[in-house]
């Protein structure tokens, strides 16, 4: 199950980024529609809690599988769920290995380029602390928000 969903999400997600980083403004193949609406595509799915997911798509598993239960009814879950992570990682990794600035050219060029591996991990400890930063805030803004 794993194995498949992972192999399905990696294709979907090297694809996804690829598309999104060639379609974005600058990109080689500049379309803002295409990069708006997959832009989008990926937001929604990232932003969906797995369980939901998992229910959600039980008639498109019953479609694509077979079944909606399972081994195989949680493929196509798990595949909604892992590709536009990975897609959006694609992304960030693509855009900073050909240039596009941001922490992660950074780490490749001052880091891994110039074999210096405490550059690389400090950079990787910012987008830690940065992403935690935003995690942590988000959390209070939900929670003070809940009643």
């Amino acid at each position: 199950m794993v194995g498949w969903a992972g192999a399905i999400s990696f294709v979907i997600g090297i694809l996804l980024g690829v598309v999104l980083i060639i379609t974005k403004e600058g990109g080689i193949h500049e379309n803002r529609i295409v990069y708006q609406v997959i832009d989008k595509l990926i937001n929604f799915f990232r932003s969906i809690p797995f369980i939901i997911l998992l229910v959600g798509l039980v008639p498109l598993s019953r479609t694509i599988m077979g079944t909606g239960i399972g081994v195989k009814g949680a493929i196509v879950p798990l595949v909604f769920g892992c590709a536009p992570f990975f897609s959006r990682q694609m992304e960030s990794a693509m855009a900073g290995a050909v240039g596009a600035g941001g922490l992660g050219n950074f780490a490749i060029m001052y880091g891994h380029d110039r074999n210096m591996p405490d550059v690389t991990y400090t950079t990787v400890i910012v987008l830690v602390v940065i992403v935690t930063v935003i995690q942590i805030l988000g959390n209070y803004v939900a929670k003070r928000n809940t009643h």
